[in-house]
């Protein structure tokens, strides 16, 4: 059903980890493949995958039209970025856990596509603008699998400050991360009308001349945005943590929402505008950061074991919090981010179900949280799609509850 083909990109063209996030949004918008994967070690190889009904012919084209496009303004935010970006961000040698190992070998059942069934049997109810409602098999499932891995990993992890925040992140937040430069292509803002009298009694005379629509153009009635949509919960721990000195290596557990404009790509539980994110984050001694990223990928990977999710680790391309305009001489690691992939057997491929981030000093220096005895401070962060990890196990083992692995309780089937 998926074809993938791989090919390198023009000679010119060179991809470093903080263009990736860009080339890929922008090639998804122009191609119509499925995904792109740009090798984050070569930064030139790229793989596509696409629906098999699309001739080979016509994705190959599309990809050259792009790639003609793309090139002239990549070279000119190539030489931009290479003078800005590269020399200022110290890269640091890690030693990397070693991802051949790290595989959840279970045995699924179900090779078909259950999305038909999902709403069929009505697990999920497709509503207007791609928006979903959650029945209470799927409401019971992420439930479940987040509290099972808060159970198997957060209980290995050890004492947890636990936090709930709202989805408002503040626009002055953001912009203090340049988060405007690293991930326009997600941003959801949040804003409201102006507050003045006669803007409003303008607002609703143009509702009310466009039946009852908003106009066109909100533009002139709107404040500027004093809130985005946050994309990660965990962007709230780093703003409780600002200028804020701590005693020991310091971990946290919460549940949020995150929010990213995928455009297009929407689909089911695949991929949603907004998701639930179990968290966990991580401050303190490079050792300690770099030691929870390590044992939680084991630890998940046992946890896939045990409910009977098949997956892998992987080095991931798409650091989430690496700005466009870096200011400072930060420290990040050679590799950021790995991810654990489940696979979703119908078309042979696999899903991101949750990363691992290590941001070496960027949030403690841009937010100027330190350990007490002025040790070197980092941060990291694991985030699990629950979305997606229900997605994948339904995809994996089908909807009938008697196909399930034994490991899955019965107040859950």
């Amino acid at each position: 059903m998926f074809t993938t083909y791989r090919l390198e990109l023009p000679e010119p063209v060179t991809l470093n980890k903080l263009q990736i996030p860009v080339f890929t949004h922008m090639f998804l918008q122009n191609v119509s493949a499925h995904k792109v994967q740009v090798d984050p070690i070569q930064g030139k190889r790229i793989s596509v995958t696409y629906l098999s009904s699309y001739p080979r012919e016509q994705i190959e084209r599309e990809v050259a039209i792009f790639l003609e496009r793309f090139t002239p303004e990549h070279d000119e935010a190539s030489a931009s970025s290479a003078e800005i970006l590269e020399p200022e961000l110290n890269m640091v040698e890690l030693h990397e856990p070693p991802l051949e190992k790290l595989c959840s070998c279970c045995t699924p059942g179900n090779q078909r596509n259950i999305s038909d069934d999902l709403l069929e049997q009505r697990w999920l109810t497709l509503l207007k603008n791609q928006e979903l409602a959650y029945h209470r098999p799927i409401i019971t499932l992420l439930e479940y699998f987040d509290q099972s891995y808060v159970d198997y990993v957060g209980r290995r992890i050890g004492d947890c400050q636990q936090r709930q925040y709202s989805v408002l992140l503040p626009a002055s937040f953001a912009e203090k991360m340049n988060y405007f430069h690293s991930a326009p292509m997600h941003l959801l803002l949040a804003t409201h009308l102006s507050h003045d009298h006669e803007t409003m009694k303008s607002f609703a005379a143009d509702v009310s001349a466009n039946n009852g629509k908003l106009p066109q153009d909100c533009g002139p009635y709107l404040e500027t945005p004093p809130y985005i949509l946050q994309s990660a919960p965990c962007y709230k721990v780093y703003m409780e943590m600002e200028d804020q000195v701590f005693e020991d290596n310091t971990a946290f557990v919460l549940k949020g929402q995150s929010f990213r404009n995928e455009g297009k790509r929407v689909y089911l539980l695949e991929r949603l505008l907004n998701f639930t994110m179990r968290e966990f984050v991580f401050l303190g001694t490079p050792e300690y950061v770099t030691r929870m990223r390590d044992l939680t990928l084991e630890w998940t990977v046992e946890w896939m074991e045990a409910v009977g999710l098949k997956g892998e680790c992987a080095l991931a391309n798409d650091p989430f919090f690496l700005p466009g305009k870096v200011k400072q001489n930060f420290k990040v690691p050679k590799h950021v981010k790995y991810e654990v992939r489940a696979d979703i057997p119908y078309k042979n491929d696999t899903i991101s179900i949750a990363s691992y981030d290590t941001h070496g000093d960027f949030f403690a220096k841009t937010f100027n949280f330190r350990l007490r005895d002025n040790a070197e401070t980092w941060s990291g962060c694991i985030g699990l799609g629950l979305e997606r990890v229900v997605w994948s196990f339904l995809q994996q083992y089908g909807l009938q509850s008697e196909h399930w692995p034994a490991a899955i309780p019965e107040s859950v089937k």
